[in-house]
Protein backbone atom coordinates (compact mmCIF):
# COMPACT_ATOMS: atom_id res chain seq x y z
CA UNK A 1 0.00 0.00 0.00
CA UNK A 2 1.27 3.42 -0.88
CA UNK A 3 2.51 5.61 1.93
CA UNK A 4 0.40 8.38 0.42
CA UNK A 5 -2.86 7.06 1.79
CA UNK A 6 -2.08 4.29 4.27
CA UNK A 7 -3.09 6.55 7.15
CA UNK A 8 -6.43 7.24 5.44
CA UNK A 9 -7.10 3.50 5.15
CA UNK A 10 -6.31 3.04 8.84
CA UNK A 11 -8.69 5.84 9.75
CA UNK A 12 -11.36 4.41 7.44
CA UNK A 13 -11.14 1.12 9.33
CA UNK A 14 -11.52 3.02 12.59
CA UNK A 15 -14.58 4.81 11.18
CA UNK A 16 -16.02 1.48 10.08
CA UNK A 17 -15.52 0.08 13.58
CA UNK A 18 -17.17 3.15 15.09
CA UNK A 19 -20.18 2.74 12.80
CA UNK A 20 -20.44 -0.99 13.58
CA UNK A 21 -20.40 -0.36 17.32
CA UNK A 22 -22.76 2.65 17.28
CA UNK A 23 -26.10 2.11 19.02
CA UNK A 24 -28.00 2.90 15.81
CA UNK A 25 -26.21 0.06 14.02
CA UNK A 26 -26.69 -2.26 16.97
CA UNK A 27 -30.44 -1.54 17.04
CA UNK A 28 -30.68 -1.99 13.28
CA UNK A 29 -28.89 -5.35 13.37
CA UNK A 30 -31.04 -6.52 16.29
CA UNK A 31 -34.23 -5.61 14.42
CA UNK A 32 -32.93 -7.40 11.35
CA UNK A 33 -32.35 -10.57 13.38
CA UNK A 34 -35.91 -10.42 14.73
CA UNK A 35 -37.26 -10.05 11.21
CA UNK A 36 -35.23 -13.01 9.94
CA UNK A 37 -36.96 -15.24 12.50
CA UNK A 38 -40.49 -14.19 11.53
CA UNK A 39 -41.86 -15.52 8.25
CA UNK A 40 -44.82 -13.13 8.17
CA UNK A 41 -42.51 -10.16 8.78
CA UNK A 42 -40.24 -11.29 5.93
CA UNK A 43 -43.23 -11.63 3.61
CA UNK A 44 -44.53 -8.19 4.54
CA UNK A 45 -41.13 -6.61 3.97
CA UNK A 46 -40.93 -8.30 0.57
CA UNK A 47 -44.34 -6.91 -0.36
CA UNK A 48 -43.27 -3.43 0.75
CA UNK A 49 -40.07 -3.65 -1.27
CA UNK A 50 -41.99 -4.72 -4.38
CA UNK A 51 -44.49 -1.89 -3.89
CA UNK A 52 -41.66 0.61 -3.38
CA UNK A 53 -39.90 -0.64 -6.50
CA UNK A 54 -43.10 -0.20 -8.51
CA UNK A 55 -43.45 3.38 -7.25
CA UNK A 56 -39.81 4.11 -8.14
CA UNK A 57 -40.30 2.72 -11.64
CA UNK A 58 -43.39 4.88 -12.12
CA UNK A 59 -41.43 7.91 -10.96
CA UNK A 60 -38.51 7.06 -13.28
CA UNK A 61 -40.92 6.88 -16.24
CA UNK A 62 -42.23 10.31 -15.34
CA UNK A 63 -45.64 9.05 -14.30
CA UNK A 64 -47.48 11.07 -11.71
CA UNK A 65 -47.64 9.07 -8.50
CA UNK A 66 -51.04 9.32 -6.95
CA UNK A 67 -51.93 8.17 -3.47
CA UNK A 68 -53.18 4.63 -3.83
CA UNK A 69 -56.62 3.86 -2.57
CA UNK A 70 -56.82 0.36 -3.95
CA UNK A 71 -57.88 -2.50 -1.75
CA UNK A 72 -54.47 -4.14 -2.13
CA UNK A 73 -52.67 -1.04 -0.84
CA UNK A 74 -55.11 -0.69 2.05
CA UNK A 75 -54.50 -4.34 3.00
CA UNK A 76 -50.77 -3.70 2.91
CA UNK A 77 -51.22 -0.66 5.19
CA UNK A 78 -53.35 -2.69 7.59
CA UNK A 79 -50.76 -5.45 7.65
CA UNK A 80 -48.02 -2.94 8.41
CA UNK A 81 -50.06 -1.32 11.18
CA UNK A 82 -50.43 -4.69 12.89
CA UNK A 83 -46.80 -5.80 12.56
CA UNK A 84 -44.76 -4.06 15.25
CA UNK A 85 -41.54 -5.86 14.28
CA UNK A 86 -41.66 -4.56 10.73
CA UNK A 87 -42.62 -1.04 11.79
CA UNK A 88 -39.75 -0.99 14.29
CA UNK A 89 -37.36 -2.43 11.71
CA UNK A 90 -38.28 0.22 9.16
CA UNK A 91 -37.65 2.96 11.74
CA UNK A 92 -34.29 1.41 12.70
CA UNK A 93 -33.37 1.03 9.04
CA UNK A 94 -34.23 4.64 8.29
CA UNK A 95 -32.13 5.85 11.21
CA UNK A 96 -29.22 3.62 10.14
CA UNK A 97 -29.35 4.76 6.51
CA UNK A 98 -29.61 8.41 7.60
CA UNK A 99 -26.48 7.97 9.71
CA UNK A 100 -24.58 6.44 6.78
CA UNK A 101 -25.78 9.20 4.48
CA UNK A 102 -24.58 11.87 6.92
CA UNK A 103 -21.17 10.21 7.13
CA UNK A 104 -20.88 10.03 3.33
CA UNK A 105 -21.98 13.65 3.00
CA UNK A 106 -19.38 14.73 5.53
CA UNK A 107 -16.68 12.85 3.62
CA UNK A 108 -17.74 14.54 0.38
CA UNK A 109 -18.18 17.98 1.97
CA UNK A 110 -16.06 18.25 5.12
CA UNK A 111 -16.92 21.89 5.77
Amino acid sequence: MSDNYENIIIMARELSDMIKSHEITIHYNASLELIKKDKSAIELLEKLVIYGRELNEQHARGCEIMPESSQEVQLLRDELDKNVKVKNHLLCQKEYLNMLQEVMNRIKNPA
